[in-house]
């Protein structure tokens, strides 16, 4: 199951891309956890080396005190 969730989850991924729509970071944060378990810890690695910066950290957000 895993597996068949990773390929369809990264063939979303590339047609998000190929439509100019930008993934959130939940968004990637599944693909990642998908990717691992379904390929192995190196690949996940391989995806998050290869997102933008953006994508690899969380937004900045205020939380009051």
């Amino acid at each position: 199951m895993p597996l068949e969730a990773a390929s369809f989850r990264t063939n979303l991924v590339r047609d998000y891309g190929k439509k100019g729509m930008n993934l959130t970071l939940s968004d990637h944060a599944i693909q990642l956890d998908l990717v691992a378990k379904a390929r192995g810890i190196s690949d996940a690695e391989e995806y998050f080396m290869n997102l933008q910066e953006s994508a690899k950290k969380p937004p900045n957000v205020w939380h009051p005190a």
